[in-house]
């Protein structure tokens, strides 16, 4: 079995696991009798849906691995389940029109946080005198970057990063004024 396929095997059951809240989807299957201490099973939900619609969300796993503005601040398994699922409820739209649909959903932006606990390490002599250390400088930044983000519903891009990291190092280096400046911010 090629890695492709293995990875479209491995989406396809995390689908099946995934599938109790899409039960809606799945057509009318014909009720089995449970064996006598056994639960009946569950219908599969997916079980009519094309398997171009599941190599089209497994296309956009990839694409979203592959680019480092997406996976460091997306989770690209959820981000595939979402495209999945638009796509069977709106089998006629485009590739593109999916993709604006679901671009802000599944935020996760805890590998970006790791990359600019690194930046910041490597930047310290930039770093703020009032901390104790840079490494917990460092942690509070990225830690408070990624939380925004998580938080902003801002699509990727220069402005939004910039934006974000002003604010945590506001957070970071003068947490009342960060308040003052941002109250709705998420908590230290």
């Amino acid at each position: 079995m090629g890695y492709r396929a293995f990875r479209l095997f491995v989406l396809s059951l995390v689908l099946i696991a995934a599938a109790a809240p899409f039960r809606a989807w799945a057509q009318p299957q014909a009720q089995q009798q449970p064996q006598a201490g056994k639960p009946a099973p569950a219908p599969n939900p997916f079980a009519n849906v094309p398997d171009a619609y599941f190599k089209e969300a497994d296309a956009y796993r990839d694409e979203c691995e592959n680019k480092p503005s997406m996976h460091q601040y997306y989770n690209c398994d959820c981000l595939s389940l979402e495209y999945l699922k638009r796509r069977i409820d709106h089998p006629r739209d485009t590739k593109n029109s999916i993709v604006l649909a679901i671009n802000r959903t599944c935020p996760d932006a805890t590998e970006a946080a790791g990359h600019e606990y690194q930046q910041c390490l490597r930047n310290s002599s930039l770093a703020p005198t009032t901390s104790s250390s840079p490494e917990k400088y460092c942690e509070c930044f990225a830690n408070t970057y990624a939380k925004l983000f998580e938080k902003s519903g801002r699509p990727t891009g220069t402005n939004t990063f910039i934006d974000l990291e002003t604010q945590a190092y506001i957070a970071c280096d003068n947490p009342d004024l960060a308040k003052k400046l941002y109250p709705d911010a998420p908590a230290q």
